[in-house]
């Protein structure tokens, strides 16, 4: 929070209330549902809709997320990495707290993928990019 101000303060922008939330980070809101703020967890549980989501499953999914998307903003590779089952995870997350808004987002969402993996790993050893991929890289 006092990040926030800070950045806030530096940008020649109001502290309001309203400014304050928009400028927290992702790591901030996925932190509501780490460990470090399980008393939190009673104040959050009726944000989500399904009965019987644990605090730890959300808390897994968020920070998966937050890594997928660190390694986005730093350029790093993530080919490798399972980018339909994060998009589930996604849905999933949504799903909790709103089915309406789980089905926008399929509804709307022209984003497929395939059904094997971007890069596997053969029996032999080694990787080698699916011939899914092949067809996207400059020759």
């Amino acid at each position: 929070m006092a990040q926030a101000q800070s950045t806030l303060q530096r940008e020649g922008k109001a502290a309001t209330h309203s400014q304050m939330i928009a400028e927290l980070n992702f790591g901030f809101w996925s932190s509501l549902f780490g460990p470090s703020s399980n008393h939190l967890w009673g104040t959050l549980r009726p944000i989500f809709q399904t009965q019987g989501v644990k605090r730890a499953l959300i808390s897994g999914k968020l920070r998966d997320l937050r890594r997928l998307r660190n390694r986005i903003a730093h350029y790093e590779p993530i080919l490798a990495q399972p980018i339909a089952a994060f998009h589930q995870d996604t849905l999933n997350l949504t799903a909790w707290m709103s089915v309406d808004a789980a089905a926008w987002i399929t509804t709307h969402s022209a984003i497929t993928y395939p059904a094997t993996p971007i890069i596997i790993t053969p029996l032999g050893g080694g990787r080698v990019f699916d011939q899914a991929l092949m067809g996207h890289l400059p020759t």
